[in-house]
């Protein structure tokens, strides 16, 4: 099991709400502390390892964090102990997908990612959208990545794969931009 994170840039409290943890009363979340105890247990026992996949926060944190602890986490991240799935700005929102805004939102965390860490996601990592779109994979697809890896799917899958023990699948909306024939 690899601890991992997907953090809400907006649902029921403002990006700086969920980040410092104030307007408990619409939730509960507390980005700050998430990343600094993720830092401390990371840095306690060299077995453990986290994915981050939303960029933003961890950009707000990151660089809200003294020299020291910056270069603590470079090393996490060289080792393979910090690792980044996705690596968009934000997860993308898939229910009314614009194909620019798709590829922005790729771009500016990937873009900080390889000029701090340099380092580039080569997995896709969906876990809170309420669907998925084909525009969406081929976009992963054109970055490189060599997986896509998703959290929600319609019940009408359920039903199907659960039984047949299908959950893994090669999903090729786009057949000549995502793997081959075979």
């Amino acid at each position: 099991m690899v601890a991992h994170s997907h953090l809400e840039s907006g649902w029921k409290k403002t990006l700086e709400q969920y980040y410092s943890g104030t307007n408990q009363g619409a939730d509960t979340a507390n980005v700050e502390i998430i990343f600094t105890g993720s830092y401390l247990a990371l840095m306690e026992d060299p077995k453990r390892r986290i994915t981050y996949a939303e960029i933003k926060y961890f950009h707000m944190w990151y660089t809200r964090q003294d020299k020291t602890v910056q270069e603590g986490v470079k090393k996490l991240v060289s080792e393979g102990r910090i690792e980044f799935a996705g690596g968009g700005w934000t997860e993308s929102d898939e229910a009314s997908p614009n194909y620019e805004d798709l590829i922005n939102n790729m771009l500016q965390g990937h873009q900080f990612l390889k000029k701090e860490f340099d380092v580039t996601p080569s997995v896709g990592w969906m876990l809170d959208s309420y669907g998925h779109s084909s525009t969406n994979a081929r976009i992963f697809a054109d970055l490189g990545f060599d997986a896509l890896f998703i959290a929600r799917h319609d019940k009408s899958e359920a039903v199907v794969r659960k039984p047949n023990k299908s959950y893994d699948f090669l999903w090729r909306p786009y057949e000549k931009h995502f793997g081959n024939e075979e």
